[in-house]
């Protein structure tokens, strides 16, 4: 077929790239045929060579995982989709011109999205306002007297899914924002900040009758903080009622079309304290429907949905979702089981459940992944060692890099690397917001760990040259200058370092 018309047929098209036959030559004709000869061989699908690449694509009648598992013997070599990888499906990935680690880059040259991902709720501005000693944080009275007479600017930060938006962004994803941000001096301060990190202002829920009115605020946390640096939160997710934006029921249309126009959704627990359940389903419905991932990570709010309508909204939602994070402790709370791998695989085998991946986040021990199909495969990633600071956002940036491999069907063991890593650079600095993980730190753990004398194994190295390479590919992709720049600062940090010094 031509390469043309296999960009009409708006399925899943891999490049064939890094292909050498046994004397080095990557465009040696019979290579070519060879490669040919068993993708028709075996009905993987369409086939085409264009400017030297060999492109291809799902064939309509096979599962796309077949294409994207399948083993190409190419003289002595061979290529293939990792095992564990999902099957493939319509996302913002730009052409890429280096592979993935097994081999096939995924190229979207039709139905490409807007978006890469878009954040969903709990879109909040954290204010810090220290004390000599830490009050009852749990006390109405407080949050109405720190309502009232607020901090300056100098004490605010973004928290809540910003943390995730921010650190998505910085990986070199382009994002949205839906939720909810008052017409106020807070929300004024969310778009700016948003803009600032490459994100477009906040797609606001909130109906025109309601504006003005008293829900037209947007949320704080206060962060109360000791001189010794404990802290406790203080909002009114705390107080209730749930949900706090009960009166909006529908879906405004620039709401909707940013949902149909992105590749992924992430959102947490405290969704359901904003929105009512059905309007959520809506949301994640529409974006569903139009060929989006659904992310959610049920965060500290599934210690309080055990029961009732709460747990219904939990389990809703989980089902809804391609992608399930939890930490060890929130494992333990949805499924009640305390082995993690005994809990991811729950999640995956509940009746109905569209969840591909879950991946359980063990803190200081790393994580683990454990995916559903092609077959049930479970990886496991250390932690990065690094001087921790503050794990305030930490799981949120953790997130963007899993987002990032799993709509771009990266390796899933590199993937899962990458996101420790972005997790430890954000623990590295304090607090959240604008301060979670930057690409150049990322880059520089990634490369400390790569060029380490202590890594175990051969398959190891393999693993982190395929995590630098699918953040080296996200970053290039956004604006050359950008990720120029960002390049040259971890350059810059590294050489600063004491052990490139040594």
């Amino acid at each position: 077929q031509s390469s043309q018309s296999l960009f009409r047929n708006q399925r899943p098209l891999y490049r064939l790239s890094h292909v050498r036959d046994h004397h080095g030559d990557s465009n040696h004709v019979n290579l070519l045929q060879r490669c040919q000869q068993q993708v028709m061989h075996h009905s993987l699908g369409g086939f085409a060579v264009d400017n030297h690449s060999v492109w291809l694509s799902a064939a309509p009648n096979r599962p796309h995982r077949h294409l994207a598992q399948h083993q190409l013997q190419v003289c002595c070599h061979s290529v293939k989709k990792g095992v564990g990888v999902r099957p493939p499906r319509h996302v913002s990935c730009r052409a890429a011109s280096s592979p993935n680690g097994h081999g096939f880059t995924k190229k979207a040259v039709a139905g490409a999205k807007a978006y890469d991902v878009v954040g969903l709720s709990n879109l909040c501005v954290d204010v810090v306002v220290p004390f000599q000693q830490l009050p009852p944080a749990k006390d109405p009275c407080l949050l109405q007297q720190l309502t009232a007479h607020p901090p300056s600017e100098d004490s605010w930060e973004l928290g809540g899914t910003c943390n995730f938006m921010i650190a998505a962004a910085r990986m070199g994803m382009k994002v949205g924002s839906i939720g909810h941000a008052g017409n106020d001096a807070y929300g004024e301060y969310m778009d700016r900040v948003l803009q600032a990190e490459r994100i477009e202002p906040t797609h606001r829920l909130m109906p025109p009758s309601l504006q003005g009115s008293d829900l037209d605020k947007t949320l704080l946390c206060f962060v109360l903080v000791d001189p010794h640096g404990k802290h406790a939160f203080c909002s009114q997710y705390d107080f209730g009622p749930w949900p706090l934006l009960a009166g909006v029921s529908t879906l405004p249309g620039p709401v909707t079309q940013v949902l149909q126009s992105t590749a992924a959704v992430f959102t947490n627990g405290f969704v359901f304290d904003e929105l009512p359940l059905e309007l959520v389903k809506t949301a994640i419905h529409t974006a569903s429907s139009s060929g989006a991932a659904i992310l959610f990570d049920p965060g500290p709010r599934a210690f309080t949905m055990k029961s009732g309508s709460r747990r219904l909204a939990l389990d809703t939602l989980m089902n809804l979702s391609d992608v399930v994070l939890m930490t060890e402790e929130e494992a333990v709370e949805v499924t009640g089981l305390r082995d993690p791998q005994a809990a991811a695989v729950a999640v995956l085998s509940r009746p109905g459940a569209k969840t591909e991946w879950c991946v359980v986040k063990l803190g200081a021990q790393g994580a683990l992944l454990v995916t559903k199909s092609p077959q049930q495969q479970v990886y496991h990633a250390g932690a990065f060692q690094v001087e921790v600071k503050d794990t305030v956002g930490c799981g949120d940036s953790f997130a963007a890099a899993i987002v990032l491999g799993y709509t771009r069907t990266h390796d899933v063991h590199a993937t899962l690397l990458l996101a420790n890593a972005v997790g430890a650079a954000t623990a590295m600095g304090r607090g959240a917001g604008t301060n979670v993980a930057n690409a150049s730190t990322v880059l520089s753990l990634l490369n400390r760990a790569r060029s380490s004398a202590s890594l175990e194994s051969a398959s190891q190295a393999h693993d982190l040259d395929n995590a630098l390479h699918i953040l080296h590919d996200s970053l290039s992709s956004v604006d050359h200058n950008l990720y120029s720049s960002v390049v040259s600062k971890q350059q810059r940090e590294q050489r600063r370092s004491p052990a490139h010094a040594a």
